[in-house]
């Protein structure tokens, strides 16, 4: 499963799963161009987590012109802000942003 950017739907702990950050709007429809790389900055909306980056789970992927973030719940009533700073591969290179809250819950609660 994708996740799209916005407020996700809750990840469970030990739930494995990535958010999709779909940069396309941001380039015109015929273009060629891409994301180069990414930097993704987790940390605590609401809850308690000290190590927040630890709800990335592997290195981002780029796919065209999307990031994929791979996350895993592991501390359970805890809203997570993940925001991802994507630079383009165009000639003069731009730095485009997106973010979305992800919840983590345990199973059987919300």
């Amino acid at each position: 499963m994708s996740r799209k950017v916005g407020m996700q739907e809750p990840l469970a702990i030990g739930e494995l799963d990535q958010i999709e950050f779909d940069y396309s709007g941001n380039f015109a429809e015929d273009s060629i161009y891409g994301i180069a790389s990414v930097a993704v900055t987790i940390t605590v909306a609401r809850g308690d987590d000290p190590a927040p980056e630890g709800l990335e789970a592997d290195a981002p992927t780029i796919s065209g012109k999307s990031a994929f973030i791979p996350v895993q719940g592991s501390v359970r009533n805890v809203t997570y802000l993940v925001e991802c700073m994507a630079t383009t591969d165009e000639p003069v290179p731009r730095v485009l942003a997106a973010a979305c809250y992800l919840p983590v819950v345990k199973l059987g609660q919300s």
